[in-house]
């Protein structure tokens, strides 16, 4: 069976495509028609701001809050208050309350004696609550947006996008923000060949409307 390409998506298909660059502020037809790791030795980085020429960055996002985040790339509440999903996977901390959580309005504004009067499970239970608040119901963390915002953010995310993009054998795509901050990736068609894998190191989104690993 040959391997489609981006001239082969359907008219919704290419609908959708153009639907997901334009939420994350993209000009559809501004990106690269190909990205093709083979070409590159040791593969293609892409997520930092400076990442690799080979995919370059089709924008950056300056996001201020978490929820600004969750609607940039999180997950619906909708898709689990409606039953559409089950939110069992993710873990949920405990109550911001019942951890005696320090406010930042106690620390006098000041993010880092927030952090330093904080302890490492509280910490710990902060970091969970944003994976939750992205990944599952965000009303369940609701009590613990004040620290999330004001210990992860602000931060930059950055957006790649390509027609088509194609992982070569032993070079990789490499999908990394040394920040950690997320990472989106919108395309029309990946295709892993024999012998090529996608290494991701951070947080990811990634959309394409065919995916294809050749076997």
């Amino acid at each position: 069976m040959m391997t489609k390409s981006f001239k082969d998506l359907t008219s919704d298909q290419l609908a959708r495509f153009t639907a997901t660059c334009q939420h994350f502020g993209i000009d559809p037809g501004s990106v690269p028609a190909q990205v093709d790791t083979a070409k590159v030795k040791d593969g293609v980085l892409c997520g930092h701001p400076s990442g690799s020429a080979e995919f370059p960055v089709s924008k950056i996002h300056d996001v201020n809050t978490i929820a600004e985040l969750n609607a940039l790339g999180g997950c619906k509440d909708d898709s689990y208050t409606k039953g559409v999903a089950s939110d069992s996977f993710v873990s949920y901390p405990p109550s911001a309350a019942s951890l005696g959580l320090p406010s930042l309005a106690a620390c006098g504004g000041d993010v880092c004696k927030l952090k330093d009067s904080m302890t490492l499970d509280q910490h710990e239970a902060v970091a969970k609550a944003m994976n939750a608040y992205l990944m599952g119901n965000s009303a369940k963390v609701s009590d613990y947006e004040e620290h999330i915002n004001a210990i992860h953010f602000p931060m930059q995310v950055v957006s790649h996008a390509a027609q088509n993009i194609v992982i070569g054998p032993n070079n990789p795509l490499i999908i990394n923000n040394p920040s950690g901050a997320p990472t989106n990736v919108v395309a029309g068609t990946i295709t892993v060949q024999r012998g090529g894998y996608i290494l991701v190191k951070t947080p990811l989104s990634m959309n394409s409307q065919i995916f294809t690993v050749q076997k």
